[in-house]
Order: C-alpha cells, then sequence, then structure tokens
C-alpha cells in the first residue's frame, strides 16, 4: 500500500477546489462589469432582417390594442349585466378547449 503526503507538496484536490470557489466568490466573474450590473446580450441584425422586425413589431402592436379594446368591450358588457353568453356556445367552446389536449 502507498501512503503520499498531500501536504508535502503542496494542497490536496478537496482543498483546491475550495480554495477555487473562494476566489471565485472574491472576484466576479467575467460576465458582470466592475458596477456589478451583468452584460447583457447583444444581437445585431442586417438590414434585411431589421425591416423584417420592425414590421413584426408594429403588427404585433396593433394586435395588443385589438385584443385590449375588445377585453375592455367585454369587460364593461360584465360590469353592467348585459353580457348574457348562450350556455351551448360555451359548452362548445369547453369541449373544445379539452379536446385540444
Amino acid at each position: 500500500m502507498r501512503i503520499e503526503d498531500l501536504n508535502a507538496g503542496g494542497l490536496s484536490k478537496a482543498q483546491n477546489k475550495k480554495s477555487e470557489r473562494v476566489s471565485a466568490s472574491k472576484n466576479p466573474a467575467p460576465s458582470s462589469q466592475a458596477s456589478g450590473q451583468p452584460i447583457l446580450d447583444t444581437v445585431e441584425l442586417s438590414e434585411g432582417g431589421h425591416s423584417q422586425f420592425s414590421s413584426i413589431r408594429a403588427s404585433y402592436g396593433e394586435l395588443g390594442d385589438v385584443k385590449a379594446e375588445r377585453l375592455n368591450a367585454l369587460k364593461e358588457k360584465i360590469e353592467s349585466g348585459k353580457y348574457h353568453p348562450k350556455s351551448e356556445e360555451v359548452a362548445q367552446a369547453i369541449i373544445r378547449y379539452v379536446q385540444q389536449y
């Protein structure tokens, strides 16, 4: 059986790992700036990609407005007591939803 003195030549592997963790916690990772704020990822688009992204983004904004308008109208109907959905349509919608899963 062979026994080696781990402390004779330096630290053991376990001690090395512990010292690495301690030094890593004292020294911030390269992914953070000196201010402590994380570095944000960036994306660069070509001209064609930029114009496509802009048009998609504009379309999405318009959809959001339409959804908000419909939601507000529905909310007003419910609050005023003027919303009376047909039970058959509600049941069919529930069945369609459940069948998807």
